[in-house]
């Protein structure tokens, strides 16, 4: 079952406190339990491994008045356009087979995951991605948010990526993110403004809890970016592959990355 909803955003959209992606491995320990290594930090099991994560804010320590969700960022799984055509919001592009199988290994690596809420995007592929998810959890609700949606490709929207290559618009759009626009669509700017606006909102209505979030690539990068202090620009300068997942914990004291491009299907 999807349930359709809509934020407003505005792009006024600051937060108190950017830090750079800083988690490294470690042993995970038993009973998923808290531990802490030599300079306080807490040790916590992510379900891929364990990771140390710097605790400057308090992250994750009970009493402390933190609000803290981590979010999951979940790209859609692989469909017949990728690598092709972009496809941005186009109706009716399906998931190939590799991608539905794709879609039902990242739904059985995340069923123990305990997500207060499963988001996604209203365009099918990611509809797709997350109701697999879904059914692999046991049949909770997948709530569907405009915010979540892909780029506003405008007159790029279904055109191969070959016809577009020497376009000028398409060049500067792909070097100065922090300031194209798609023709007749939308600026990148503006698509990260509305993810980062939504991420802070879902953080607010879970504080303490886990939301999934099944979006796009350059969505991703976009809210990536927002949290390591990177200037669109430098969206390229990482992968978001098709069915990965990136976290990132979102509170009232501001983001932190936890991981990046986790391959789990």
């Amino acid at each position: 079952m999807f349930i359709v909803r809509q934020h407003r955003s505005s792009l006024a959209v600051q937060l108190q406190l950017r830090t750079p992606f800083n988690a490294s491995s470690s042993s995970e320990f038993p009973n998923g339990s808290t531990n802490f290594d030599r300079n306080r930090n807490p040790i916590r099991p992510n379900g891929f491994g364990s990771v140390t994560i710097p605790n400057p804010a308090g992250i994750f320590v009970r009493g402390l008045d933190r609000v803290t969700a981590t979010i999951y960022f979940i790209r859609h799984a692989a469909h017949g356009h990728i690598g092709n055509t972009l496809s941005g919001r186009q109706p009716a592009i399906p998931l190939t087979d590799a991608g539905r199988g794709q879609g039902r290994a990242l739904g059985a690596r995340l069923t123990d995951r305990p997500f207060a809420a499963l988001h996604s995007s209203p365009v099918q592929r990611a509809r797709e991605t997350a109701d697999a998810i879904r059914e692999a959890r046991g049949g909770e609700n997948v709530q569907v948010y405009t915010a979540l949606d892909e780029i506003d490709f405008g007159a790029w929207t279904g055109k191969a990526f070959a016809d577009l290559e020497d376009d000028p618009k398409w060049q500067h759009w792909n070097a100065r993110r922090s300031e194209a626009r798609c023709p007749g669509g939308e600026a990148m700017a503006e698509a990260q403004a509305r993810v980062v606006a939504h991420a802070e909102q879902a953080a607010a209505a879970h504080p303490d809890g886990a939301v999934a979030m099944v979006t796009h690539c350059d969505i991703i990068r976009a809210a990536v970016a927002h949290w390591l202090g990177l200037s669109l620009d430098r969206i390229h300068s990482f992968d978001i592959d098709p069915a990965s997942v990136s976290r990132v914990a979102v509170g009232d004291w501001g983001g932190r990355v936890l991981s990046l491009n986790e391959q789990v299907a």
